[in-house]
């Protein structure tokens, strides 16, 4: 019995280290760790400068595969503008690209995606919200960017452990847009940054 529940531990701890040690998340940890020194030295940082010094980094959650989801993209049939809200209470213009349908958590969702009014731009916005929102992160909700190609894109993988804060949680000088009503997920998206430190 003993013998049996020490090769059990066994499997779970080379488990876990094969996971931690996978290139996926190997390349997460340096893109954070990237994104922590560009946020503590480089100029243009949201940090303010005053608070730099002790700036100790992002909070993450763990790097979690299951919130890598294959996602159908369906795109809008005309090339309507938008104005989402933003923290100032301003309105950002932006294109509605169309939407990502995907299952999690045993349930079906859909986010809508935006294009910037910029042609030159290929990145597709999508800001969001779920049931962490105003309690281990950003109240206001978060974002995620994909570089696609928007003329053959039909599915594509979400990866939620890219989610981030926007500038604005860490200085009030930067306006950032609110995810609308329908970007709301009735689930905890237990992924990606974390409110600050």
């Amino acid at each position: 019995m003993f013998a049996v529940a020490a090769l059990f531990l066994l499997l779970i701890i080379l488990q876990t280290r094969q996971t931690s040690e996978s290139p996926y998340i190997k390349g997460l940890q340096t893109t954070r760790a990237d994104k922590d020194a560009q946020f503590k030295q480089a100029k243009d940082s949201p940090i303010p400068e005053a608070n730099r010094a002790a700036f100790q980094g992002l909070t993450y959650f763990e790097p979690n595969i299951q919130y890598i989801v294959d996602a159908k993209f369906v795109a809008a049939e005309g090339k309507d503008t938008l104005s989402l809200m933003t923290t100032s209470g301003a309105e950002r213009k932006m294109i509605v690209a169309g939407s990502f349908q995907f299952s999690l958590q045993g349930l079906n969702h859909r986010l809508i995606a935006y294009r910037y009014l910029d042609p030159s731009v290929k990145e597709l916005f999508i800001p969001f919200k779920d049931l962490t929102s105003g309690a281990e992160t950003y109240g206001g909700g978060r974002y995620m960017d994909l570089e696609v190609d928007l003329n053959s894109l039909a599915e594509i993988r979400l990866d939620f452990n890219k989610a981030y804060n926007p500038y604005c949680v860490y200085n009030e000088g930067f306006i950032c847009p609110i995810p609308p009503k329908e970007n709301n997920l009735l689930i905890e998206i237990r992924a990606g940054e974390k409110m600050a430190k």
